[in-house]
């Protein structure tokens, strides 16, 4: 991937964690999906030992190192937690309400998991919520198993492609897809607010409602296009073009068109998360490309199923591995007499 493709992608990202948003998807904010997640993340935290050195690998807002510092904390068993992000991360800032633990931890951003800055053997385990599958699984593995102390943890939820997340991906991006290539909604947006600015007053009121009774009937279009499971996307962008028209007899008109491009560059991003998340989920039952990549980076494979949450079906693969001793180098041969 060139320099520009891969700030491209993660200028994406950047955006989406410039908000305050803990979580990698919206889904994993439901109570039943949140809970399921923090048990997980809260076990493991008991399972190491104490004073333990954790690495979050692809880490956003640190919803994953977030629980794991708050409940080794409270069961004083307080660990020292890096995290990692491609993205350009500043959870503190970004997330206020947890801003205090999040302070304990360290976070760095615009780093790759294929490349991180740490010495060998540097850390007691490695952690990743719906990361390691988002980069290069195999050379981030390698690269986990390289600052893995020997007999240390691996611990990892990937995302399988028939989870709830991926499946609400799904949807939204067919909405995202419709919305900017066939619509013709912002556009219309845009043309009615130039008009509305450029008219004399009473004009330009009398045209814009005539014009807002055709967009709402050709609105009314596009939600029938779709199911009733498939229209978050397309309510909130509708919802969001209507306030816009509604302030217009307090907004200037920079500032209205302004809101417009802004609200179709954030779907635009929105649709490039949601291919991202469907192209990097895992295949369903099949632990591809994890398992052989494991083996290959000098991991065992101790533990592997499938979390599911009530309501929700299948959330996550758990993958739970331990750092094998390095292999030694074979002898060399016998040298021959000179």
């Amino acid at each position: 991937m060139t320099s520009a493709a891969r700030e491209k992608k993660f200028y994406v990202w950047d955006t989406y964690w410039d908000t305050n948003q803990v979580y990698s998807f919206g889904i994993d904010n439901q109570p039943r999906v949140a809970a399921t997640l923090a048990n997980f993340w809260a076990w493991l935290s008991g399972a190491l030992p104490p004073g333990s050195n954790v690495l979050d690998v692809a880490c956003g807002n640190g919803a994953a190192a977030l629980i794991l510092s708050r409940a080794a904390k409270k069961a004083g068993r307080p660990m020292t937690v890096t995290g990692i992000d491609e993205a350009a991360i500043d959870p503190v800032r970004t997330v206020p309400e947890h801003a205090t633990d999040l302070a304990e931890i360290t976070f760095r951003p615009r780093v790759a998991m294929e490349d991180l800055p740490f010495p060998d053997a540097s850390f007691d385990a490695v952690i990743s919520q719906f990361g390691f599958e988002f980069g290069n699984p195999a050379a981030g593995l390698m690269e986990a198993a390289r600052v893995i102390k020997t007999n240390g943890t691996l611990a990892v939820l990937a995302l399988p492609s028939g989870s709830v997340a991926v499946n609400a991906a799904r949807k939204s991006l067919k909405q995202a897809r419709f919305l900017l290539a066939e619509s013709g909604l912002f556009d219309s947006a845009l043309t009615m607010i130039r008009e509305y600015y450029a008219a004399p007053g009473d004009v330009a009121e009398e045209k814009l409602q005539a014009e807002l009774a055709d967009f709402s009937k050709a609105v009314e279009k596009m939600f029938n296009r779709f199911d009733e499971s498939e229209i978050g996307i397309l309510s909130v962008i509708v919802s969001c073009l209507y306030k816009i028209f509604a302030d217009r007899k307090t907004a200037q008109a920079d500032v209205q068109l302004a809101a417009i491009e802004t609200a179709r560059t954030r779907l635009a991003h929105y649709a490039a998360r949601d291919q991202a998340i469907i192209k990097a989920a895992v295949p369903d039952g099949n632990l591809w490309p994890f398992r052989p990549a494991l083996l290959a980076a000098g991991f065992a494979l101790t533990d592997s199923r499938a979390v599911l949450a009530q309501g929700h079906g299948i959330l996550a693969f758990q993958i739970i591995a331990v750092r094998l001793p390095p292999k030694a180098p074979p002898p060399a041969p016998p040298q021959q007499p000179a």
